[in-house]
Formats: structure tokens, C-alpha cells, sequence
């Protein structure tokens, strides 16, 4: 039979496992969820409200406001991370890796930060001996096509920490206008599309990579080559609305309740440039400016008046 102290004794005994049990238990269940909070997860499987979870993304929007940073990332599908009371150092391009609590707003799923990093990426085209990384000339490490680096530039090599594998869409078409969108500028291809960037593009060939979002594409890295001019007789033939250049001499010029139209020839053609009033001081054109017998070059988009083919201009020169 036990006696008082024995049986004191094994209680403590017991309680002292139980106690070690809590805590170990305890440590474990720590661990497994601290795990669980650093390994990134699609954001396509974000559903359960209120539970912890790591994503990783390349912000595609940015929106400041009242001391507010409300960014939106995308890795194929999109998430938006709202920062309250903070404006961070973050731009369009970058990754953000975020970790935090899975929230609702307005039925789009969102994560309220508690730890997040922000990555900048360099974006590039490499062929066989060139690298268009702004990394250095050469990169025969990479293959030909459209790469997304984590990397750090030393002089005179490339240190390339991690290559991102997003689903990036390829662009190309011909700019017809362009004008300032928010921080950024659109550009507008004959095709409809939307293409968002800095620094404002003109008219021209443009080529590049970049993400989508609810109005068109966010570009990442793009090529600009400026139109080539045409003949008159050759640009009448684009489809009305397609942006051309052509060259030629001024040969009549007329005033019209402020509006200035000038009709300009080469040796296959002549064709009229309206210019109106309000697009006069952006194109930095005065009625004193265009001199019969003046060699000019315009581009523009071909319109249509009175079923007489125009150019409405966007450059002259």
C-alpha cells in the first residue's frame, strides 16, 4: 500500500509528464504551423477564410491612397494584399512574397499582411549571343526567349539567384495613340488591345512580354520601333484608323474657326492634315509654322471625311 509521501511523489511524477507532454505538443504544433505559414501556395487555392497562408507574386497594380497601399499580385491568378497605414517601397514588375490571414473584401479574396518581402526583377529577351537583360552583353548561360531574374549584377557578369516561370503573354502589334493613365501611360494597338508602361510611347511597331489585368496588359519588357515612312499613294491604302508616316511638301494651307488644314504631296499623291484647335498647342503648330513649299513629315492616324482620305496627326515635324 502506498503511503501519503509515495503517493505524493508518483502524482508529481505524473504531472510533470503531462506537463513535459503539454509542451512538447505545444512546440510541435508552433513548428507545424510556422512551416505551414512559410511555404507559398497558388493563389488559385486560397478559400479558407481566416486561415494563415504564404503567396508569392509579381504585382501587377499598385494603388496609393490616404496612407494606404493596396497592391495586386498574380502568379496566373490574381490576390489582392492590402497595406493599411503604410506606403511601401513597391513597384509594378517586382514580386511580392507575403504571408498573412486570409480575408474577404467585396467577394474578392485578399491577405492582411503580417510579413512580406518585396523582390526586384530584371526582365529581358536573350537570343544566341545577346542578352537585352541590361545585366551585361552576354549571358550564355540563358537560353534564347523571354526570361524573369532575381539576380544581383556584379561588373562584367551575371550572378542569377532565381529565374521566374510565371504565365507571361507575348504582345505585338502597332501603337495608334497613347495618353497618361494614372502613374503609367496606355497605349492603344490597332488590334484594341491595351498595353500599360512608362515611359509614353508614339506611334509605332512595339514587341513584348508582360501581365494581364481587368483592362488589358501590364508590360514587363517591351521593343519600340518608330513607323517607317511611306508613300502618300501606299499609306491610303491601310485600313481608316491604322497609324501611318508619310513625308511631303506643303502645298496649300487654310484657317477655319481656328482650325488649321494644310494638304501636303510627295511624287505618288497628296492628302489633307486637319489640325484642330485644341490639338494645336500639343502638337506645337501655329498657322505661321506651315509655310506652303515647307517639307514636312506627319504621322498619324488615316481617317476619313466626306469620303475623302486624312491623316489626323499625332507628330508633325
Amino acid at each position: 500500500m502506498l503511503t501519503g509521501e509515495n503517493r505524493y511523489m508518483k502524482d508529481t511524477k505524473i504531472m510533470g509528464c503531462a506537463v513535459a507532454c503539454i509542451v512538447v505538443g505545444f512546440i510541435a504544433l508552433h513548428a507545424t504551423v510556422s512551416e505551414s505559414r512559410e511555404g507559398c501556395v497558388p493563389i488559385s487555392s486560397l478559400t479558407l477564410v481566416q486561415a494563415y497562408a504564404s503567396c508569392e507574386g509579381i504585382v501587377s497594380n499598385i494603388h496609393r491612397t490616404h496612407g494606404h497601399t493596396f497592391v495586386q499580385i498574380y502568379d496566373g491568378d490574381f490576390l489582392d494584399v492590402p497595406f493599411f497605414n503604410a506606403e511601401i517601397a513597391i513597384t509594378v514588375g517586382d514580386v511580392l512574397s507575403v504571408t498573412g490571414k486570409i480575408s474577404e473584401y467585396h467577394g474578392r479574396i485578399q491577405i492582411i499582411p503580417e510579413k512580406y518581402t518585396v523582390i526586384p526583377v530584371t526582365y529581358g529577351v536573350c537570343t544566341d549571343t545577346h542578352c537585352d537583360t541590361g545585366l551585361s552583353d552576354h549571358a550564355p548561360e540563358l537560353s534564347p526567349g523571354f526570361h524573369a531574374l532575381v539576380a544581383d549584377a556584379a561588373p562584367g557578369e551575371d550572378i542569377c539567384k532565381k529565374e521566374l516561370f510565371f504565365p507571361f503573354i507575348e504582345v505585338s502589334g502597332v501603337i495608334t495613340s497613347s495618353y497618361p493613365k494614372n502613374d503609367s501611360y496606355c497605349s492603344v494597338l490597332y488590334s484594341g488591345l491595351r498595353l500599360y508602361h512608362e515611359p509614353s510611347l508614339e506611334s509605332g511597331q512595339i514587341t513584348g512580354y508582360g501581365i494581364p489585368t481587368d483592362e488589358g496588359i501590364v508590360l514587363l519588357w517591351y521593343r519600340w520601333i518608330d513607323l517607317e515612312a511611306e508613300s502618300i499613294s501606299s499609306a491610303v491604302t491601310h485600313p481608316l484608323g491604322y497609324p501611318v508616316k508619310v513625308c511631303g511638301t506643303i502645298i496649300s494651307q487654310r484657317i477655319s474657326h481656328g482650325h488649321i488644314f494644310v494638304i501636303i504631296e510627295d511624287a505618288t499623291g497628296c492628302i489633307s492634315i486637319p489640325i484642330f484647335a485644341d490639338q494645336q498647342l500639343l502638337l506645337g503648330i501655329t498657322a505661321e509654322s506651315l509655310i506652303p513649299g515647307q517639307i514636312v513629315t506627319v504621322k498619324g492616324i488615316l481617317s476619313q471625311y466626306r469620303g475623302t482620305q486624312e491623316i489626323i496627326p499625332s507628330v508633325i515635324s
